[in-house]
């Protein structure tokens, strides 16, 4: 196709309660009033 890719990164932070993160990044939750909890 002639789309231009989309440049987007997704990160786990908590995973049963339990924060968690890749290296270098911040565990835990991300105080986002646009954010919304999907499961």
């Amino acid at each position: 196709t002639g789309a231009k890719p989309i440049d987007f990164t997704a990160d786990l932070h908590e995973i049963e309660g339990k924060p968690i993160a890749k290296r270098g990044r911040i565990p835990g939750i991300t105080p986002n009033p646009r954010l919304k909890r999907v499961m």
